[in-house]
Protein backbone atom coordinates (compact mmCIF):
# COMPACT_ATOMS: atom_id res chain seq x y z
CA UNK A 1 0.00 0.00 0.00
CA UNK A 2 1.14 3.43 -0.71
CA UNK A 3 2.60 5.14 2.22
CA UNK A 4 -0.71 7.76 4.12
CA UNK A 5 0.16 11.38 4.82
CA UNK A 6 1.76 10.80 7.99
CA UNK A 7 4.57 9.31 6.96
CA UNK A 8 4.83 11.17 4.03
CA UNK A 9 5.18 14.09 5.97
CA UNK A 10 7.81 12.64 8.26
CA UNK A 11 9.77 11.49 5.51
CA UNK A 12 9.99 14.99 4.03
CA UNK A 13 11.14 16.38 7.52
CA UNK A 14 14.19 13.46 7.92
CA UNK A 15 14.93 14.07 3.90
CA UNK A 16 15.18 18.24 4.68
CA UNK A 17 16.98 17.70 7.76
CA UNK A 18 19.39 15.48 5.65
CA UNK A 19 19.64 18.32 3.16
CA UNK A 20 18.36 15.98 0.73
CA UNK A 21 15.93 18.63 -0.38
CA UNK A 22 14.57 17.40 -4.02
CA UNK A 23 13.36 14.02 -2.56
CA UNK A 24 11.68 16.32 0.41
CA UNK A 25 10.20 18.29 -2.48
CA UNK A 26 8.61 15.43 -3.82
CA UNK A 27 7.06 13.56 -0.74
CA UNK A 28 5.55 16.95 -0.03
CA UNK A 29 3.84 17.25 -3.31
CA UNK A 30 2.70 13.72 -3.25
CA UNK A 31 1.13 14.65 0.25
CA UNK A 32 -0.07 17.96 -0.77
CA UNK A 33 -2.47 16.07 -3.91
CA UNK A 34 -3.72 13.74 -0.94
CA UNK A 35 -4.14 16.36 1.35
CA UNK A 36 -4.64 19.88 -0.35
CA UNK A 37 -5.77 21.67 2.67
CA UNK A 38 -3.35 20.58 5.18
CA UNK A 39 -1.28 23.91 6.36
CA UNK A 40 1.46 22.46 7.89
CA UNK A 41 1.91 20.56 4.93
CA UNK A 42 1.71 23.64 2.59
CA UNK A 43 4.11 25.73 4.57
CA UNK A 44 6.87 22.91 4.69
CA UNK A 45 6.87 22.94 0.85
CA UNK A 46 6.91 27.13 0.73
CA UNK A 47 9.88 27.25 3.34
CA UNK A 48 11.58 24.69 1.19
CA UNK A 49 10.58 27.05 -2.13
CA UNK A 50 12.02 29.84 -0.42
CA UNK A 51 15.04 27.75 -0.13
CA UNK A 52 15.23 26.72 -3.68
CA UNK A 53 14.98 30.64 -4.42
CA UNK A 54 11.75 29.85 -6.08
CA UNK A 55 10.07 32.79 -4.93
CA UNK A 56 6.10 32.52 -7.09
CA UNK A 57 6.26 28.90 -5.71
CA UNK A 58 6.40 30.32 -2.14
CA UNK A 59 3.98 33.38 -3.00
CA UNK A 60 1.67 30.68 -4.20
CA UNK A 61 1.70 27.94 -1.67
CA UNK A 62 1.43 30.76 1.23
CA UNK A 63 -1.66 31.79 -0.35
CA UNK A 64 -2.84 28.65 0.24
CA UNK A 65 -2.15 28.15 3.41
CA UNK A 66 -3.37 31.53 4.52
CA UNK A 67 -6.57 30.32 2.66
CA UNK A 68 -7.12 26.96 5.06
CA UNK A 69 -5.63 29.35 8.16
CA UNK A 70 -5.80 33.55 7.85
CA UNK A 71 -4.62 34.10 11.26
CA UNK A 72 -1.84 30.85 11.87
CA UNK A 73 0.92 32.71 12.82
CA UNK A 74 2.73 30.08 11.37
CA UNK A 75 1.82 31.65 7.84
CA UNK A 76 3.13 35.16 8.66
CA UNK A 77 6.47 33.62 9.91
CA UNK A 78 7.18 31.88 6.73
CA UNK A 79 6.02 34.96 4.76
CA UNK A 80 7.82 37.37 6.46
CA UNK A 81 11.13 34.89 5.53
CA UNK A 82 10.15 34.95 2.43
CA UNK A 83 9.78 38.99 2.23
CA UNK A 84 12.79 39.65 3.99
CA UNK A 85 14.79 37.57 1.70
CA UNK A 86 13.17 39.72 -1.35
CA UNK A 87 14.73 43.08 0.79
CA UNK A 88 11.15 43.91 1.38
CA UNK A 89 11.83 44.74 5.14
CA UNK A 90 8.39 46.53 5.66
CA UNK A 91 6.46 43.87 4.95
CA UNK A 92 8.09 41.48 6.27
CA UNK A 93 8.16 43.35 9.92
CA UNK A 94 4.65 43.84 9.62
CA UNK A 95 3.98 40.03 9.17
CA UNK A 96 5.79 39.50 12.36
CA UNK A 97 4.25 42.15 14.07
CA UNK A 98 0.51 40.80 12.92
CA UNK A 99 1.77 37.19 13.86
CA UNK A 100 3.29 38.80 17.26
CA UNK A 101 -0.17 40.45 18.05
CA UNK A 102 -2.31 36.74 17.33
CA UNK A 103 -0.25 35.15 19.42
CA UNK A 104 1.77 36.73 21.71
CA UNK A 105 4.98 34.98 23.03
CA UNK A 106 6.14 32.54 20.41
CA UNK A 107 10.20 33.10 20.46
CA UNK A 108 10.66 31.80 16.72
CA UNK A 109 7.95 35.14 16.06
CA UNK A 110 10.07 37.67 18.41
CA UNK A 111 13.66 35.74 16.74
CA UNK A 112 12.78 36.65 13.06
CA UNK A 113 11.24 39.99 13.90
CA UNK A 114 14.79 40.73 15.80
CA UNK A 115 16.66 39.48 12.37
CA UNK A 116 14.42 41.55 10.17
CA UNK A 117 15.14 44.71 12.14
CA UNK A 118 18.34 44.23 12.19
CA UNK A 119 18.49 43.63 8.28
CA UNK A 120 16.83 46.20 7.72
CA UNK A 121 18.93 49.22 9.58
CA UNK A 122 22.18 47.75 8.41
CA UNK A 123 21.25 47.56 4.92
CA UNK A 124 19.59 50.93 4.98
CA UNK A 125 22.73 52.38 6.94
CA UNK A 126 24.92 50.58 3.68
CA UNK A 127 22.90 52.80 1.55
CA UNK A 128 22.83 55.76 2.99
CA UNK A 129 26.82 55.98 3.81
CA UNK A 130 27.22 55.41 -0.24
CA UNK A 131 24.49 58.25 -0.94
CA UNK A 132 26.71 60.44 1.54
CA UNK A 133 29.83 59.22 -0.59
CA UNK A 134 27.85 60.14 -3.75
CA UNK A 135 26.93 63.09 -2.13
CA UNK A 136 30.59 64.48 -1.46
CA UNK A 137 31.97 63.73 -4.73
CA UNK A 138 28.74 66.33 -6.26
CA UNK A 139 26.95 63.48 -7.47
CA UNK A 140 23.09 64.51 -6.16
CA UNK A 141 21.64 62.51 -9.52
CA UNK A 142 22.68 59.47 -8.07
CA UNK A 143 22.55 60.06 -4.14
CA UNK A 144 19.13 60.86 -4.19
CA UNK A 145 18.32 57.17 -6.11
CA UNK A 146 20.52 55.42 -3.95
CA UNK A 147 18.45 57.19 -0.92
CA UNK A 148 15.37 56.44 -2.67
CA UNK A 149 16.35 52.97 -2.69
CA UNK A 150 17.20 52.84 1.15
CA UNK A 151 13.75 53.99 1.79
CA UNK A 152 11.95 51.54 0.38
CA UNK A 153 13.97 49.36 2.96
CA UNK A 154 13.02 51.84 5.98
CA UNK A 155 10.22 54.22 5.08
CA UNK A 156 10.61 55.67 8.18
CA UNK A 157 14.19 56.33 9.05
CA UNK A 158 14.78 59.66 10.30
CA UNK A 159 18.57 60.41 8.81
CA UNK A 160 16.78 58.89 5.49
CA UNK A 161 14.04 61.31 5.19
CA UNK A 162 15.91 64.50 6.30
CA UNK A 163 18.62 64.05 4.30
CA UNK A 164 16.98 62.91 1.08
CA UNK A 165 14.34 66.28 1.91
CA UNK A 166 17.66 67.99 2.23
CA UNK A 167 19.61 67.09 -1.29
CA UNK A 168 16.09 67.45 -3.28
CA UNK A 169 15.90 70.82 -1.91
CA UNK A 170 19.11 72.38 -1.91
CA UNK A 171 21.26 70.53 -4.55
CA UNK A 172 22.98 72.75 -7.38
CA UNK A 173 21.52 70.75 -10.21
CA UNK A 174 18.58 71.45 -11.31
CA UNK A 175 17.98 68.06 -12.26
CA UNK A 176 18.37 66.48 -9.10
CA UNK A 177 15.83 69.13 -7.30
CA UNK A 178 12.03 68.19 -6.52
CA UNK A 179 10.31 70.69 -4.18
CA UNK A 180 7.16 68.95 -4.35
CA UNK A 181 8.90 65.74 -3.03
CA UNK A 182 11.42 67.46 -0.54
CA UNK A 183 8.51 68.92 1.29
CA UNK A 184 6.01 66.02 1.55
CA UNK A 185 9.39 63.97 3.04
CA UNK A 186 10.61 67.42 5.59
CA UNK A 187 7.09 67.66 7.11
CA UNK A 188 7.12 63.91 7.73
CA UNK A 189 10.50 64.14 9.37
CA UNK A 190 8.94 67.45 11.85
CA UNK A 191 5.84 65.43 12.51
CA UNK A 192 8.23 62.31 13.51
CA UNK A 193 9.88 64.91 16.10
CA UNK A 194 6.93 66.36 17.68
CA UNK A 195 6.53 69.82 19.40
CA UNK A 196 10.50 69.82 19.50
CA UNK A 197 12.14 69.43 15.80
CA UNK A 198 15.65 69.94 15.84
CA UNK A 199 17.22 72.84 13.80
CA UNK A 200 18.34 70.35 11.13
CA UNK A 201 14.95 69.50 10.54
CA UNK A 202 13.30 73.18 10.33
CA UNK A 203 16.22 74.02 7.79
CA UNK A 204 15.63 71.19 5.97
CA UNK A 205 11.49 72.41 5.93
CA UNK A 206 12.50 75.74 4.98
CA UNK A 207 14.68 74.60 2.41
CA UNK A 208 11.87 72.51 0.59
CA UNK A 209 9.23 75.18 1.44
CA UNK A 210 11.59 77.71 -0.31
CA UNK A 211 11.88 75.58 -3.55
CA UNK A 212 8.41 75.58 -3.46
CA UNK A 213 8.20 78.84 -3.67
CA UNK A 214 6.42 79.35 -0.63
CA UNK A 215 9.23 81.83 1.05
CA UNK A 216 7.29 83.52 3.79
CA UNK A 217 7.39 80.18 5.64
CA UNK A 218 10.83 79.17 4.46
CA UNK A 219 11.74 82.33 6.25
CA UNK A 220 9.43 81.86 9.59
CA UNK A 221 11.16 78.39 9.37
CA UNK A 222 14.93 79.20 9.42
CA UNK A 223 14.17 81.70 11.70
CA UNK A 224 13.28 79.18 14.09
CA UNK A 225 15.74 76.54 12.98
CA UNK A 226 18.35 79.30 14.19
CA UNK A 227 16.61 79.70 17.42
CA UNK A 228 16.19 75.96 18.31
CA UNK A 229 20.01 76.18 17.12
CA UNK A 230 20.95 78.93 19.63
CA UNK A 231 19.89 76.83 22.68
CA UNK A 232 22.49 74.17 22.00
CA UNK A 233 25.90 74.57 22.41
CA UNK A 234 28.30 74.94 20.15
CA UNK A 235 26.15 74.96 17.33
CA UNK A 236 27.41 76.43 14.26
CA UNK A 237 24.74 78.49 12.69
CA UNK A 238 26.55 80.39 9.45
CA UNK A 239 24.60 77.98 6.79
CA UNK A 240 21.60 79.20 8.42
CA UNK A 241 21.94 82.51 8.12
CA UNK A 242 22.94 82.02 4.83
CA UNK A 243 19.89 80.68 4.00
CA UNK A 244 17.88 82.68 5.48
CA UNK A 245 19.64 85.80 3.69
CA UNK A 246 18.51 84.05 0.69
CA UNK A 247 14.48 83.37 1.67
CA UNK A 248 14.44 86.71 2.86
CA UNK A 249 15.50 88.31 -1.17
CA UNK A 250 13.02 85.46 -2.37
CA UNK A 251 15.71 83.07 -3.38
CA UNK A 252 16.65 79.42 -2.99
CA UNK A 253 19.47 78.66 -1.34
CA UNK A 254 22.16 75.86 -2.76
CA UNK A 255 24.23 73.34 -0.90
CA UNK A 256 27.49 73.57 -2.80
CA UNK A 257 29.54 70.51 -1.72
Amino acid sequence: PAPDVGLLSALATAYTSSARTNDAVTVLDEAIKREPQRGDLLLAAAELAIQRAKVDEALGLLERARRVAPNAPEVDEVSAVLFARMNDYPRAIALLRRAETNAPGRPRTQQLLKEALELQDKNARALFDQAGELRKKGDDVNAIKVYRQALTLHPTAPALLENLAFVLATSPRAEARDGAESLRLARQRIAQMGTRPSPEALATLAAALAETGDFTAAVASAERAIGVAATIKDFKTIKLQEALDAYRKNTCWRNHP
